[in-house]
């Protein structure tokens, strides 16, 4: 598989379109070995998707930068694989230690890092100069990196010795140690607790959203950690005729049944686990899951419940994805 040239010096409605990465797994036997190589894509969501890039590791975040271009991360390395024109250079940024999972861009101080090492670093600064410094270290492997305008630089771990959400940078990128929420967890029979994968994710008129507890092998509810304005909460999301509802996280922490709730609702997305989210003009905020990437809220900012997905990536799990182009 030969990656496509025409990804070569474009103009910016040529650049223009959803960027995902999937891991194709090669292994021969179920019982040996793993084997991924990392492979990602370009779609205009007219368009069949097309190869941008394939990777020997499995390619574990990808970012665009406006005036800079787009960025990824594989295994322990963060790369720069095109230019803002959309010419490729493949440019090797930084080497980790461990690999490094999530990439955040903070305006006006650079593209930050973070991973199983649990430190998170800037990788380059604001004019796309490679940068040293850690902003600050996690006890476990940090698996979520958001950067919300006017709130600031956000991180979460799942492991039993970082399962939070805490505030690294503030708005103005000072560095910060906020704690944000203890993430919730449900209790095995052997007494341990499970946590999903983290994926933070903020949503216009509704707040800092991640994955909650897991309802069962084949769903999960949203959890809305701080609302619209910052303040902070703790409840489960779901829908209800179409509107959203929330419901007390801490009083159905131990159930996580929220159909047993009042509202008499299931659960909002019938999924195992949010991979990725994007904001995409025209079609709103999306979400990648159990092979498919679909529509969470539309550019009105309507919840939808489709069932079609906006584009369909079986066998293939994304695990990130970005977009580029104007987000407003």
């Amino acid at each position: 598989m030969e990656c496509d040239q025409k990804a070569t010096t474009k103009g910016t409605s040529d650049l223009e379109g959803l960027v995902y990465s999937v891991a194709y797994d090669l292994s021969r036997h179920e019982d040996g070995p793993r084997q991924k190589i990392g492979v990602m894509y370009h779609a205009n969501l007219k368009d069949e998707p097309r190869v941008i890039a394939i990777r020997p590791y499995t390619i574990e975040a990808v970012e665009w930068v406006p005036d800079q271009g787009l960025y990824y991360t594989s295994k322990n390395d963060v790369w720069q694989l095109w230019d803002s024109q959309g010419t490729e250079i493949d440019r090797h940024i930084k080497k980790g230690k461990e690999v490094i999972c999530v990439l955040a861009w903070v305006p006006g101080f650079g593209l930050c890092n973070a991973g199983k090492e649990g430190k998170i670093r800037r990788s380059v600064d604001e004019k796309g100069r490679p940068s040293g410094g850690v902003i600050a270290e996690r006890p476990g492997r940090v698996y979520s990196l958001l950067w919300v305008p006017n709130h600031g630089l956000f991180d979460a771990g799942c492991t039993p010795k970082y399962h939070q959400i805490r505030k690294c940078l503030d708005k103005n990128t000072n560095k910060t140690d906020e704690l944000i929420a203890e993430r919730l967890a449900w209790k095995r029979m052997n007494g341990e607790s499970s946590y999903s994968l983290p994926t933070l994710c903020w949503a216009q008129g509704i707040g800092l959203l991640d994955n909650g507890n897991r309802t069962s092998m084949e769903n999960i509810p949203l959890v809305r950690y701080l609302d619209e304005h910052g303040n902070r909460c703790a409840e489960f999301l779901a829908i209800k005729e179409g509107d959203i509802a929330y419901v007390d996280a801490y009083k159905y922490a131990h159930t996580c049944s929220l159909w047993r709730h009042k509202f008499g609702i299931d659960h909002l997305i019938k999924t195992r686990s949010v991979m990725a989210w994007a904001q995409v003009p025209g079609q709103g905020l999306l979400y990648a899951a159990d092979y498919d990437i679909h529509r969470f809220i539309d550019e009105n900012e309507q919840v939808v419940e489709e069932e079609n997905p906006v584009l369909r990536t079986y066998p293939h799990e994304v695990s990130a994805m970005t977009w580029i182009g104007d987000t407003k």
